[in-house]
C-alpha cells in the first residue's frame, strides 16, 4: 500500500525532517531501506494544519492498536519521537514499525518496507494525546 498519500500534520512534518532529511548513506540496513522508504513517504504526503488533522490518523504522541495480518498478534503502543521511545510501550517513530505506520488511518492495512522484512498490517484503533496537538 506504499502508493496511497499518507497524511502528516505540518507540526509532526517539522519535527520529522531534522530527523530524516541528513544523510542517511552510512545507516545500516535494512534500517536505510525503510528510512529511504520513509522519506519516499514524506515526499509524497499530504501536509495539513494540525489542528485540520483527522482524529484517526496515526500521528507522532499518538497510541495505536494494530493487528499482524500476517500472524494475528495484537498490540498497541505510543508513537514518540526517538528519544522518547523505551522499545515497548512507546515506539520510535524511526523504529520500522513507527514509520510503517505514521500517516495512516484507522482501517488502513498495509505492506510496507523491503521485501524481505514486510510488514503487513492493520491499523485498528487511534487515540489522539493533547500533544500531538500542540503547534509547532
Amino acid at each position: 500500500m506504499k502508493n496511497k498519500k499518507i497524511l502528516l500534520s505540518d507540526h509532526d512534518r517539522a519535527l520529522l525532517a531534522g530527523l530524516v532529511m541528513p544523510d542517511v548513506k552510512g545507516a545500516a540496513l535494512p534500517y536505510l531501506e525503510f528510512m529511504l522508504d520513509l522519506k519516499d513517504e514524506l515526499k509524497r504526503a499530504r501536509i495539513l494544519p494540525t489542528e485540520r488533522m483527522p482524529d484517526d490518523v496515526v500521528m507522532i504522541n499518538s497510541t495505536v492498536w494494530i493487528t499482524d495480518l500476517d500472524g494475528g498478534a495484537k498490540e498497541s503502543f505510543r508513537l514518540v519521537m526517538p528519544e522518547e521511545s523505551d522499545g515497548t510501550t512507546r515506539v520510535s517513530v524511526l523504529s520500522p514499525i513507527g514509520m510503517a505506520l505514521l500517516g495512516y488511518r484507522v482501517g488502513d492495512e498495509l505492506a510496507w518496507g523491503p521485501e524481505a522484512q514486510l510488514l503487513r498490517l492493520r491499523i485498528d484503533n487511534v487515540r489522539q494525546h493533547s500533544s500531538c496537538l500542540e503547534p509547532a
